[in-house]
């Protein structure tokens, strides 16, 4: 019996060897495992601090793409009032240019009719000197009683010559003259009784 005794320790004393050597095997492995876990934790912790930080990085470039989908919009509405504002600059200045055009050619015609008047004026001019010499000579030749007297003498015969040259047509003035009628148009005048009412 001492021998199973013996046995039997031995044979306890090794399973308690090799439980304690197993317990501390485990003990290493869930030690290992606690570290594994939690350096996994902390990864676990980076990548949900890390998918925070892409989530806020997603929702700024969200707001981003939002307001310039609405500059693009702004944009794209100034586009189409500048391009109306172009097509109503496009008309006005057709319209100026026909205005012009027109003006142009009422400026050429009034620059012909004042070139025109310019030589009408130096005409003038000069024809107003020779009536200024005329009216000079006039009033030198009418200022003394002889030229006046004379003056008088030929625009008589110059009257005279004009008498002769044209036919006597008109009585000069006289209805009858040395007994006979100086008309020679004859009037006839009719009569006729006023119809009856």
């Amino acid at each position: 019996m001492k021998s199973f005794r013996f046995i039997l320790i031995a044979f306890l004393f090794g399973i308690t060897i090799f439980s304690l050597f197993k317990y501390i095997f485990l003990l290493k492995e869930r030690y290992g495992l606690l570290v594994a876990l939690e350096q996994e934790k902390k990864q676990i912790l980076s990548l949900v601090d890390a998918k925070q930080g892409l989530l806020l990085k997603l929702e700024e470039e969200t707001t981003k793409a939002e307001k310039m989908v609405q500059e693009n919009n702004e944009l794209n509405q100034q586009l189409k009032l500048s391009e109306e504002k172009a097509v109503k600059l496009k008309k006005g200045f057709s319209l100026a240019r026909t205005k012009i055009s027109r003006l142009n050619s009422h400026a050429s015609i009034l620059k012909s009719e004042n070139i025109a008047l310019r030589e009408e004026r130096v005409n003038l001019k000069s024809q107003l000197g020779q009536v200024n010499q005329e009216n000079n000579n006039l009033k030198a030749r009418l200022s003394s009683i002889p030229e006046l007297r004379k003056t008088l003498r030929e625009l008589k015969i110059q009257a005279r010559r004009k008498a002769d040259g044209k036919d006597k047509a008109g009585n000069r003035g006289f209805l009858i003259k040395d007994g006979q009628p100086t008309g020679t148009t004859t009037v006839k005048i009719e009569v006729n009784p006023a119809p009856a009412k």
